[in-house]
């Protein structure tokens, strides 16, 4: 009777760790473990072991039909099958023979958990296998702290308690296996949302420059394109006006941008005023700036950066915007760049000799001179002068001295200044 007793209990051991490693397959029949398993690594990463029943083949697609350990029957397309091994190796054939003799104890499971993690690679390689040792132990004797915290359990006032509960105690839930502030988790779906939602637009963007223009009414592409360009969208128009050769095509991302009343959106119009090659397109995003929505002062704190260009025509455009803006700033810029200083090109160096080669190194020619030469230059900035002319109502020419006064008379307070006023 009492051998009877010893192998029931060794069969429920068997039974449950089957039921731990099956991976929620249903329970028909549990073959004799001492027979050598197949074993699939599937794509997911999820390991199986079982017998491969028969390789099939159905609508050009290869299958394989695969009994569980547990006795549920699979049906594996080939393709998410990462590597199959079978029969098993020496090591599994002594652990399912271990497991048959196991003594259903605390010491028993200690056992084969050391002897599993000494195995090579066994902390991985048998992962499920020593977890399920780890909780036969803690259910024989819940009061084992080193299994418990083996199994991450923690001391929660007194009271053992697992990860997961642990986690959702402290109001951190799950995604994809990692645990977060539900804040947290709202807070990347959103970014998630956001990042699809603008991989959506720019293709439908794409799609508009491609396909709906030159076959549609331009009332209706200009409706079509309102639609698409919302703040969100901005960094996507601003890549597509850089790839668009069209002038007219620009105009009409520029008169898009001009409807949204937002920083980045009058950024991306001061740019446009000032470098856009094309004087229509120009012309259009000062039109643009000029709307109540946008910001005068903010526009031209945003164009006198361009007053430091390298190139004296980038000068005279921001000077030219920062004019027609007429913001109170605008004279504090415009002082200090009447004359501003440039690389020009002079001419080749004289005495001196040139020769050119081939890929080969033989001389293809030889001639006197030499190559570009520059020097800086001072240059008159007209449009500068036009716009001190406006806002002021005087004419110092190119006198920076005097419009240096000028300013300091009329657009900054004195101590004595401000004791009046108060």
């Amino acid at each position: 009777m009492g051998s009877l007793v010893s192998m029931m209990t060794r069969l429920r051991i068997l039974l449950s760790l089957l039921v731990c490693c099956s991976m929620g397959f249903s329970q028909e029949t549990v073959p004799d473990q001492r027979v050598a398993l197949d074993k699939l690594l599937l794509k997911s990463g999820a390991e199986i072991r079982g017998k491969i029943l028969n390789k099939i083949s159905e609508d050009g697609r290869i299958y394989f039909l695969f009994r569980t350990e547990a006795g549920g029957t699979l049906k594996l397309e080939q393709g998410t099958v990462v590597r199959r091994a079978y029969p098993a190796d020496e090591i599994e054939k002594e652990y399912y023979a271990k497991v048959i003799a196991l003594p259903d104890t605390s010491e028993g499971h200690w056992t084969m958990y050391q002897w599993l993690s000494r195995q090579k690679g066994g902390v991985s390689r048998f992962k499920h296998e020593r977890q399920y040792h780890l909780r036969q132990i803690v259910d024989k004797d819940p009061t084992d702290e080193k299994a418990l915290r083996l199994l991450e359990y923690q001391n929660l006032d007194g009271r053992w308690i697992n990860k997961e509960l642990l986690h959702k105690y402290h109001g951190y839930v799950s995604d994809g296996g990692k645990w977060m502030p539900r804040l947290q988790l709202e807070v990347n779906e959103r970014a998630e949302q956001k990042k699809q939602s603008k991989g959506d637009r720019n293709s439908q963007l794409k799609r508009w420059n491609k396909y709906v223009l030159g076959k549609e009414e331009l009332g209706v592409v200009v409706r079509q394109l309102y639609t698409l360009v919302d703040e969100n969208a901005l960094d996507l128009v601003a890549r597509q006006m850089k790839d668009e050769q069209r002038p007219w095509v620009r105009r009409l991302y520029v008169d898009a941008i001009g409807r949204l009343p937002s920083g980045y959106a009058r950024n991306l119009l001061v740019g446009y005023a000032i470098t856009d090659p094309d004087e229509g397109v120009r012309e259009r995003a000062i039109t643009m700036l000029q709307q109540d929505k946008y910001d005068g002062f903010q526009s031209t704190t945003t164009a006198a950066a361009y007053l430091n260009h390298p190139e004296n025509y980038m000068v005279r455009r921001a000077a030219k915007l920062i004019g027609i803006l007429k913001a109170d700033n605008g004279p504090y810029y415009l002082q200090q760049v009447l004359v501003t200083s440039h690389k020009r090109a002079t001419g080749n160096e004289p005495g001196r000799t040139q020769g050119t080669f081939s890929n080969t190194g033989e001389l293809q020619s030889f001639g006197q001179g030499g190559g570009p030469t520059h020097k800086i230059v001072d240059i008159q900035n007209v449009e500068v002068l036009d716009a001190l002319r406006e806002y002021s109502g005087q004419d110092f020419g190119y006198d920076e001295t005097r419009w240096k006064r000028w300013y300091i008379e009329n657009h900054v307070s004195t101590e004595e200044d401000m004791r009046r006023d108060n």
